[in-house]
């Protein structure tokens, strides 16, 4: 482990001992940036736009991300397979704990396009709020107003089959092993529009001796996707909500667990392989 993320450790081991397990831990200056305009759209409407857009997302997630991701990430990817169990849109879920996590959501799931949430001051900050919003941004707006067209654009999306991202537990903790408090946003659109959790994990591992020959960095990523994870349709809509949030973060706790797990036998296995060859 290098010496940044042990400093980011001990930031987080105090935050812990506060109760602070929503606090953010880099400079957001940006935060205090002007509103949206309330004519903003959150998904483009303009044939010209809907396509230049769609351009910028094929290339970004189909030729340049696998790229990226796999060198300074190491990128792995689990459990598509239980992608099969998915029939309608969708409300995604991961542990935010990687500036690129989205990312490997994008690359986890496509060729399903998503649609993930974001800060609107995000969506402020010159040429990379245009990128965020043509890589699926959806700006999390404090004015009711805007929040009704929120609302109504994930409604839109999900009945269309799309996925929308959320990270219930708020702010980025880049690097830390663990899973925080969930939120209630990310459960309350899925009940809402009736449709599930996809949970997915994000799990780190150390780099084989090779890799830390040409300075990969301290920690490698697997993406593990889980099933879907419905709401019990028996119960009142508050108590479903609770249920749903309640459930998915011990299914995605044990996740956590049992991947770390897997993947520590994996790195360890491959390492004797190559010493049974020297």
């Amino acid at each position: 482990m290098n010496k940044k993320i042990q400093e980011r450790q001990k930031q987080y081991e105090q935050l812990e001992k506060e109760g602070r397990l929503d606090a953010h831990v880099r400079d957001v200056d940006h935060l205090q940036a002007e509103p949206l305009s309330e004519e903003y759209q959150f998904i483009p409407r303009f044939f010209l736009t809907k396509w230049i857009y769609a351009v910028i997302w094929y290339i970004a997630v189909f030729l340049i991300a696998p790229i990226v991701t796999f060198v300074l990430y190491g990128v792995r990817i689990k459990g598509r397979r239980n992608l099969k169990h998915l029939k309608t849109g969708a409300i995604s879920i991961c542990n935010h704990c990687v500036d690129m996590d989205v990312v490997f959501v994008a690359q986890s799931l496509m060729p399903k396009k998503v649609y993930y949430t974001t800060l609107e001051s995000n969506m402020r900050l010159p040429i990379i709020g245009h990128i965020i919003k043509a890589f699926g941004g959806l700006p999390i707006c404090s004015r009711p107003s805007m929040q009704v067209e929120f609302n109504r654009t994930v409604a839109e999306l999900v009945s269309k089959r799309k996925i929308v991202h959320f990270m219930p537990e708020g702010s980025l903790w880049a690097y830390y092993d663990k899973i925080r408090p969930f939120k209630k946003g990310a459960f309350y659109y899925a009940v809402q529009n009736q449709v599930p959790i996809l949970p997915i994990c994000i799990n780190f591992r150390q780099p084989r001796k090779w890799q830390t020959f040409f300075g990969i960095r301290a920690q490698l990523v697997t993406v593990h996707i889980g099933k879907p994870i419905f709401a019990d349709p028996d119960l009142h809509k508050k108590d479903q909500i609770e249920q749903l949030r309640v459930r998915s973060q011990h299914i995605m706790e044990r996740m956590h667990e049992n991947f770390k797990l897997v993947d520590k036998s994996h790195v360890q296995q491959e390492e004797q392989k190559e010493q049974d060859k020297i």
